[in-house]
């Protein structure tokens, strides 16, 4: 029976083994590194130093169709040979253009200028989506049923959310700085302490019936109607919630150290006291800014003018509140309305009657008196 062992001689020495390059298209498209360094430069410019390239714009064609038709009319200039066109390395609707020819010089082109190595129209994509209100499915539909890629993986969507976010305080916080200059530049010109301005303050919920899992509160000046700060509360993280499950695991512990520091969660209560604890933060914060809130201009709810006496936000001013006279109007109309349902004998369209149109001009004449005679109650009064 033949030996079918190896025979025993001298051992080759082995070869180095090459490291394998990893290429990973996704990691590019999902870098959020240069997203704090982006941040700092739009904090140190000016608002108005921003340039815009009026002359760039983004076309959809179809790729067979027209590089088809280039082919059959174009030459190479070096050995006057066809030319043929592929593409190569896609990543969502961006990808590389090659043109091969006969001398096989070839050529690349990125169909997309690329942003710290990830292609701008991808970026783009998920940023007018965004503003649209549509979320990571929706961009994926999209491309699947334009059959322009196969979409966008979870990371890549995420990555972008986070540089989306920074990109978005860092301009607001340039923006803020030029409204709060002009806001205490009127507040001066209008006789007023420089730095003691005129606020209006509202809240919102992303659902009504204060059972939302989000709200957000902001502050307007008085002379400029610009927003000078805002606040977004969360009582929700989706990311929490995921991980709700494993929670008492070694894994999840490890994951909640290092997530504890990210999550959305800011706010822990009902929703009814969202706008209250937004109030109260932008009030004592105020001094990071140069200014103080003086007066306060809010709807009838009393609870978040009482939070923020009771806060105290400054030690050698007090806060003074105006009723917002848009509220006031308002709640004369619902008021007429109201009236209407319970005594059913002085709607319709009889003369005299209280129509639609009626309670409309009284509730607009009603504000109008309060507005004309904001400093003297019996004046005010008699307009009304």
């Amino acid at each position: 029976m033949p030996n079918t062992r190896k025979s025993v001689g001298t051992a080759r020495p082995c070869r180095p083994r090459k490291k394998k390059f990893n290429y990973n298209p996704d990691k590019i498209e999902a870098e959020t590194e240069y997203a704090s360094t982006s941040a700092k430069k739009i904090k140190d410019a000016s608002y108005d130093d921003i340039e815009i390239d009026v002359g760039h714009n983004n076309v959809i064609i179809n790729f067979l169709t027209v590089f088809t038709f280039l082919s059959q009319c174009l030459k190479c200039k070096k050995c006057d040979g066809d030319v043929t066109f592929s593409r190569t390395c896609d990543r969502g609707l961006g990808f590389n253009l090659v043109i091969k020819c006969k001398c096989n010089d070839k050529q690349r082109v990125s169909s997309s200028p690329l942003v710290n190595g990830a292609y701008e129209i991808n970026r783009r994509l998920m940023f007018v989506m965004r503003i649209l209100g549509l979320e990571l499915r929706s961009i994926n539909t999209f491309c699947s049923l334009m059959e322009l890629s196969s979409g966008f993986g979870n990371g890549t969507y995420y990555a972008f959310i986070t540089n989306l976010l920074e990109a978005a305080k860092s301009t607001f916080e340039v923006i803020q700085r030029e409204v709060i200059a002009e806001e205490r530049q009127k507040n001066a010109e209008a006789g007023n302490e420089e730095t003691h301005l005129s606020v209006s303050g509202d809240g919102s919920w992303k659902r009504r019936g204060f059972s939302s899992l989000f709200g957000i509160a902001t502050l307007i000046g008085k002379y400029t109607h610009k927003v000078l700060d805002f606040v977004v509360k969360s009582s929700f993280c989706q990311s929490c919630s995921n991980w709700a499950s494993k929670k008492g695991t070694n894994e999840y512990d490890i994951w909640h150290d290092t997530h504890e520091q990210h999550c959305s969660i800011n706010h822990t209560g009902s929703a009814g006291k969202m706008e209250v604890d937004c109030m109260k933060k932008m009030f004592c914060r105020s001094e990071s800014h140069g200014v103080k809130y003086a007066t306060y201009i809010g709807d009838g709810d009393t609870k978040t003018f009482q939070a923020l006496l009771n806060c105290n936000p400054y030690s050698d001013l007090t806060v003074h509140k105006k009723e917002c006279i848009g509220h006031v109007q308002k709640r004369m109309g619902i008021r007429l309305r109201a009236a209407k349902k319970q005594h059913k004998g002085i709607g319709g369209k009889g003369a005299g009657n209280l129509t639609d149109k009626l309670v409309k001009d009284l509730t607009l004449y009603y504000g109008l008196a309060i507005r004309r005679h904001p400093d003297l109650a019996e004046e005010m009064r008699k307009g009304v």
